[in-house]
């Protein structure tokens, strides 16, 4: 049975998708593969499919001379953390990492909103869950785009959800949510319990 015939399956074929995600060649890991195999199989299927890698600077140097994909591929680099020696200095350190943080995501987000607007995609799909994806998801949506997410457990256990109430917050934002196990589809529904 193909996609087009799963129950509930309401894609049609030619869709623009933009799917959005902080781990993507040339990063080897879980979330890497199956991000760049969604993708290809969504390109065979008829789709036209951009991944867009949110990735610190320094793997620039790594995406030069990655074997083609039926997709298309581009990365934002943002500025890596520079580590200073008053960073010794605990609160320091945080003050100093919080600042890095609020000023990567907006960077990062005027970034996405822009290669939004030159993609025009269809439906955009945010392959992580984090504080980035909250601010990114409401510039995107001021826009019009239909948005949804894929749920990972590691994004969603008990123990590295700090605050589950902007969590659950963010998700109800999303269209759908395609959760990748029971287990994670589990952790959705008691998040916050």
């Amino acid at each position: 049975m193909g996609l087009s015939r799963l129950p509930g399956c309401n894609y049609r074929r030619g869709m623009r998708l933009l799917l959005l995600t902080i781990e993507t060649r040339p990063v080897i890991g879980g979330v890497a593969v199956a991000i760049d195999g969604w993708a290809t199989g969504l390109a065979e299927l008829g789709h036209e499919v951009c991944v867009l890698g949110l990735v610190n600077e320094s793997f620039r140097t790594n995406v030069t001379g990655l074997p083609p994909r039926p997709h298309s591929e581009k990365w934002i680099f943002s500025p890596d953390r520079s580590d200073v020696w008053v960073d010794r200095i605990l609160p320091i350190r945080k003050f100093r990492s919080a600042l890095y943080l609020a000023q990567r995501n907006r960077f990062l987000t005027r970034q996405v909103a822009a290669m939004v607007q030159g993609f025009k995609p269809d439906r955009v799909i945010f392959c992580f869950i984090n504080t980035l994806c909250c601010v990114a998801l409401d510039s995107i949506q001021t826009m019009g785009i239909p948005c949804g997410a894929i749920a990972y457990a590691a994004e969603l256990a008990p123990e590295r959800v700090t605050n589950p109430r902007w969590l659950r917050k963010t998700l109800q934002k999303f269209e759908k949510i395609v959760a990748i196990s029971s287990y994670t589809k589990s952790l959705l529904c008691n998040l916050g319990e």
